[in-house]
């Protein structure tokens, strides 16, 4: 692979947009199988019709056993696709600045048996583990391993996502970094927000900087929980006023959509 270059991604990060998407919260272990479970909620920070704009939601893992090189720099970062990295994008629908929606698979608030999310703003739905990715990523039985090395969550203001394209938003989590991940020239591009800069280093973990990830949940704790992600956010400024933190909500299969966007992050 031809490696990204310094100036290139200098060049990208100075004209690249503030983030009109932020991540709020995300399910990593819903009750029951993950199959089509998982999903991802953001907050919008403009009015947008994404039918004329364009958005991209990319998650990526990095433990899979089935890669024989996890641990490894992503080839081609979030565009790498295959068992490491799976793309949804976002095409159609409108959302209100401040409104919360959700990305991911089934409507369900945790797991296949849970309360359907019928009153939540879904922009996409998708069979995850029966479908590709929207452009890569195979077909997985679960968006987000529940251990390992960190996993990621990134937002883009586009559906056209190659290596050199540059996140609007992005977070890890699990902690543990486990494997490189990242050598020069290669790795998972990040933005400046609350958790990372790239003055430091352009990529997760690049050159030992940047290396925030919020933790899944306690240690052996496998309880189906919410991670929500708080932060408060600076729309004119366009700049965090307080960072996220990860907070864990205990989901039941009767729980309410309240008990996931109540607290969530604010914009102000």
């Amino acid at each position: 692979m031809k490696k990204i270059t310094m100036a290139l991604l200098l060049a990208l990060s100075a004209s690249y947009a503030k983030s009109q998407i932020v991540i709020a919260g995300y399910i990593a272990n819903p009750t029951g199988s993950d199959k089509n479970q998982e999903y991802v909620q953001l907050l919008a920070t403009e009015d947008i019709d994404f039918s004329q704009k364009n958005f991209a939601l990319v998650v990526c893992k990095n433990s899979t056993v089935t890669e024989p090189n996890a641990g490894q720099p992503a080839p081609q970062g979030w565009a790498t696709g295959g068992d490491r990295t799976y793309k949804f994008n976002i095409t159609s629908g409108q959302v209100k600045k401040g409104e919360l929606f959700y990305v991911g698979g089934k409507k369900n608030i945790n797991g296949a048996k849970s309360t359907a999310l019928a009153n939540a703003k879904w922009l996409v739905s998708k069979k995850y583990s029966d479908e590709s990715g929207d452009g890569f990523g195979n077909a997985t039985g679960g968006l987000f391993p529940n251990s390992g090395r960190a996993v990621g969550i990134a937002v883009f203001a586009t559906k056209d996502v190659v290596a050199a394209t540059v996140p609007i938003d992005v977070i890890f989590f699990q902690q543990t970094g486990g494997g490189k991940l990242w050598e020069e020239g290669q790795g998972y591009l990040i933005c400046d927000n609350d958790l990372y800069n790239t003055k430091l280093s352009p990529y997760f973990r690049g050159e030992g900087k940047n290396k925030t990830a919020f933790a899944n949940a306690e240690d052996g704790d496998n309880s189906p929980y919410f991670t929500k992600l708080g932060g408060v956010y600076d729309t004119a400024a366009k700049k965090w006023l307080s960072p996220r933190k990860g907070n864990w909500v205990t989901l039941k299969e009767d729980s309410k959509l309240t008990e996931i966007e109540e607290g969530a992050t604010q914009l102000k």
